[in-house]
């Protein structure tokens, strides 16, 4: 571009407001307890916070080092705050675990230990 010249902008669509987002996890106060059958096989959920309960969340188990044998479980909700749903495991000393509403607006986070039948899953916050 020479000096002098004006750059040519055409006007754009006129301001409008943006659709309100649920807040993210830690705003609501989202906060879960997963506790696993003995067998490994099912799950069941207690979701807690000030949000809107969803009528299903994602559970996703993802594997240290090899992501082929990652997992994600589709949780439904049995009755208000509590969830179930059925899994299938490779055999793994620790697990990555994430769980959040279908539309990917909050994520809570834990690392899963297999000998261990309950775990809590927990907003993770930038750095940690």
């Amino acid at each position: 571009a020479r000096a002098g010249d004006k750059k040519k902008t055409s006007p754009g669509p006129p301001n409008t407001p943006r659709r309100a987002r649920p807040p993210p996890a830690p705003t609501a106060g989202y906060r879960a307890q997963v506790l696993v059958s003995t067998d490994r096989l099912r799950l069941r959920v207690l979701l807690t916070g000030n949000g809107t309960l969803p009528e299903q969340l994602r559970l996703r188990f993802v594997h240290p080092t090899k992501a082929g044998l990652d997992r994600e479980v589709l949780l439904q909700q049995t009755q208000p705050g509590w969830y179930e749903g059925r899994m299938r495991l490779a055999d793994a000393v620790r697990w990555d675990v994430d769980l959040e509403d279908l539309q990917q607006r909050w994520r809570l986070s834990a690392d899963w230990y297999p000998s261990e039948t309950w775990f809590v899953l927990e907003p993770r916050h930038s750095g940690s």
